[in-house]
């Protein structure tokens, strides 16, 4: 264990409110499962999306954990009074809620629920306003089982996100572990964007110089563009599907099991894939348009390089790129929520064109970290290449 992992554990078997955030491959989920499974009682686990909750759920069975799963689709699974250990998943827009709120109450009246874990909680900024409404809405939790100790979990979070998921989550006093989340072996490059073809050809070179045992993801920004690009990649000689929520539960499973297994080298995706996913030797993620937060573009880059090798992070911007999502973000009906959203999006545009400054060291300064330069560094940004 590393000693910050081993601070968090001690702190929850004290039964107090955690936030940890913790880069990607730092082993965050060890923070609530060795708790989990020292103590007699259940683990509630809350995850954003499927694709996350069954990877989870995937690693829990390999270890011979016991487990539950809920979602809007089903809730099944078998928790015994009697039970030494168990960790429940549960999507946060579980369809049936009073059936979910009776479910925990009765664990709870039982004296059986450990903790809630609130796993990717920067996503209660992040979705919580309008995509994942549910998301927004977990202070919930609090006040129905004011005793149980909650723990929050992120891989990426600025100082004001912070302070938003504490609020939210209405942690009392919690002990947290705050550690950087700039990644030294994410090599960093942006492309300014030419024809289609030109941008073909040079994705293709992208993928091409990465070892065939290793994978990619592409983000890509509307389903179409998915499906359009995994079918080129096939006529390419590669092995790709796509991954967005058009497909239905069954496919979207069957392609994240093959690109997990290897029989499938890139993910054509919308950028909710990914979040979490244990899978070590992501060497390549693309984004084929600009995200509209550094936070946003940073977290899904986390995909990559989870096993510590370096890896290539590749974005592809022109300005015009911010038209739709701007446009987007005036239509929601929060003046505050639009006032942050357009700032992250213009703080994104001065990154993509910023073509000086080291791309790590403006990606530190979001996240309130101390600065880095990546000259010195395994794996160089275009920048900090470009004047070597």
């Amino acid at each position: 264990l590393k000693q910050e992992q081993a601070a968090v554990i001690d702190a929850a078997l004290f039964k107090r409110d955690c936030l940890a955030v913790m880069p990607t491959g730092f082993g965050k989920s060890a923070c609530f499962l060795l708790p989990g499974l020292m103590e007699q009682g259940i683990t509630i686990v809350i995850s954003p999306l499927k694709a996350l909750m069954y990877d989870q759920i995937n690693y829990l069975n390999s270890i011979g954990v016991m487990k539950m799963i809920i979602h809007s689709n089903y809730f099944y699974g078998l928790v015994e009074a009697d039970a030494n250990s168990s960790i429940v998943n549960a999507l946060s827009e579980v369809g049936d809620q009073n059936k979910l709120r009776r479910f925990l109450t009765v664990l709870y009246q039982r004296g059986l629920l450990l903790r809630f874990v609130v796993d990717e909680a920067h996503c209660i900024r992040l979705w919580g306003t309008d995509f994942r409404i549910e998301y927004g809405m977990l202070g919930v939790i609090r006040k129905c089982f004011p005793d149980v100790p909650l723990m929050a979990l992120t891989g990426t979070a600025t100082p004001a996100t912070q302070l938003l998921i504490c609020n939210s989550l209405s942690l009392q006093d919690p002990f947290k572990s705050i550690n950087r989340c700039v990644r030294s072996n994410l090599k960093i490059e942006l492309v300014k964007k030419s024809t289609s073809a030109k941008n073909l050809q040079i994705l293709i070179c992208k993928i091409a110089a990465i070892d065939k045992s290793a994978c990619g993801i592409v983000y890509c920004s509307s389903r179409k563009e998915c499906e359009s690009l995994a079918l080129l990649f096939v006529k390419a000689g590669y092995t790709a599907a796509p991954y967005h929520a058009g497909l239905s539960d069954v496919e979207r499973d069957a392609c994240q099991q093959q690109w997990m297994s290897g029989l499938c080298q890139i993910m054509c995706a919308t950028n909710a894939f990914g979040m979490g996913v244990n899978k070590p030797n992501v060497r390549l993620v693309v984004h084929l348009s600009m995200p509209t937060s550094i936070s946003s573009y940073y977290q899904e880059c986390g995909r990559a390089g989870r096993d510590g090798l370096v890896a290539s992070c590749v974005l592809f911007f022109q300005f015009y790129d911010h038209c739709y999502p701007k446009h987007v973000i005036a239509k929601k009906m929060n003046q505050g929520t639009r006032d942050f959203e357009t700032k992250e999006l213009w703080e994104m545009v001065d990154y993509c064109e910023n073509v000086f400054e080291c791309r790590n060291s403006i990606i530190a300064r979001h996240f309130g970290e101390e600065l880095v330069v990546c000259v010195e560094g395994i794996a160089k940004c275009d920048n900090c290449a470009a004047q070597v």
